[in-house]
This record gives structure tokens, sequence and C-alpha cells, in this order.
């Protein structure tokens, strides 16, 4: 997937509306910052906060969808195909309103969060 399928206007609103989203994660301690002294992993880097640059809800094929795009793509080196710059809901399976895409968007991002600031050694 590719950022160039989002305008300027998009873009701009979906990095307002994750920094607001973001700020509330954080003051429930959800931040995607691993504890001191941590294991870190070749993922974990592009699945933090610091990562992300907006979250851009759309309709899309008779439903709605929810991407998070990326400042930089997953590496190839991932569980991912290819480095991709966006992670979304799937557009095969749109949700029937902007609202129940704008929760799977929410989910997504504090399931990344949650990833990033568990410890490797946990993960495996």
């Amino acid at each position: 997937m590719n950022i160039d399928r989002f305008t300027q206007i998009e873009i701009a609103e979906g990095e307002s509306q994750l920094a607001e989203l973001l700020d509330v994660f954080k003051r429930k301690g959800l931040t995607g910052q691993l504890p001191f002294g941590a294991r870190l992993d070749k993922v974990v880097h592009h699945v933090a906060p610091q990562n992300f640059r907006a979250l851009i809800v759309t309709r899309r094929d008779g439903g709605w969808v929810a991407d998070l795009l990326l400042h930089s793509p997953l590496p190839e080196s991932s569980a991912y195909y290819g480095s991709p710059d966006v992670l979304g809901t799937p557009d095969a399976l749109p949700h029937p309103t902007y609202e129940e895409a704008v929760w799977a968007g929410v989910e997504m991002i504090a399931r990344l969060l949650a990833y990033a600031q568990t410890p490797a050694a946990l993960r495996t």
C-alpha cells in the first residue's frame, strides 16, 4: 500500500486525529515505550509511536476503512509482505459505518503500542 492514495488534507486531518489519540493512550499508560533495559527486536522501532504519521478513515468499496500511515516503511525482513508504509483494516472487508472503522483503527493502534512496549523476551 502507498500513501499516494491520500490527499494532503486527509493526511493533515489524520495527523491531528492521531496526535489526540496518542495523548489519550499516553494518559492511560499505553505509550509504546519499552521499559528501561528491555531488549529490542527489529520490528519494534517501526511499530512504535514515533513512526506513526496519521490515522485516516476513508470510504472504500461500499464501507469504511482505517489506515495508519507510517513515517518509514516496515522492513522487508519483517513478517509482512514487501515494505508497507501503511497499515490498516482490510479494503476487501470494509466496516459498515465510519464509527466502526474509527474504533478498528483505535484498536489497531492500541495493539501496536502494547506490542512496542512489551520486551522482546516476553514476545517469544
